[in-house]
Order: C-alpha cells, then structure tokens, then sequence
C-alpha cells in the first residue's frame, strides 16, 4: 500500500474480492511509491495499491488496473489502483476484472 493513500471502501473490497478468487492472505505493508513500485518490477512483491497520476511515468514498466476511484489535482488527474509486475498475464487479468467489478459498483451507489 502506498504511504498516504486513503483506506478507502474500494482498495478494501478489490482485496476482498481477490481474496474470494485465490484463496491468498494478503500480507499489507506500506511504503513510497518509488521503492514499492521498483519492489513490484523486480518481482518482490505481487500488488501494489496506491494513489497514482494517470500519466504515471511507470505506465510503461508495470501494469495498472482500471481505477478504483479518480480525482483531480492541479493539473493532474490522481486515480487509486492497483498495479502490477508486466508479463504476468493471469495475475494482470484477475485483478482488472476484480477492479472493474469494484468500481462499476461504486459507481451504481
């Protein structure tokens, strides 16, 4: 989890919702966005939940989940997701479909 991101309903249920599809624990630990991220490319790590920019420069080198939730900032639109390590396909794909689930019912609320 990165280190200022709010605890909001929606990351609480995309843990949830993982949780149901793979029996996993998740084990939470906080931090900045930078070393977790670098954690997450390297392989160290599986999920990393956070408030990011859009235009994130690791757009490139990891994977984002649709968002859970968006806001603007100055110039910049903020949106928590989650991310994950490229090339891991099934892992990348249960969790956009976990993320769409949730944010789909947040936006009927």
């Amino acid at each position: 989890m990165v280190a200022g991101t709010p605890d909001t309903l929606e990351l609480q249920r995309l843990l949830g919702q993982i949780e149901r599809q793979t029996g996993a624990r998740p084990r939470i630990a906080g931090g900045g966005s930078e070393a977790l991220l670098t954690e997450l490319s390297e392989g160290k790590t599986d999920l990393v939940l956070g408030a990011f920019t859009k235009d994130s420069p690791w757009k490139t080198m990891v994977a984002f989940a649709p968002p859970l939730r968006s806001t603007v900032s100055g110039k910049h639109v903020i949106e928590v997701k989650a991310a994950m390590q490229n090339g891991e396909n099934s892992w990348i794909m249960l969790v956009e479909r976990a993320s769409r689930k949730v944010s789909q019912s947040a936006r009927e609320r």
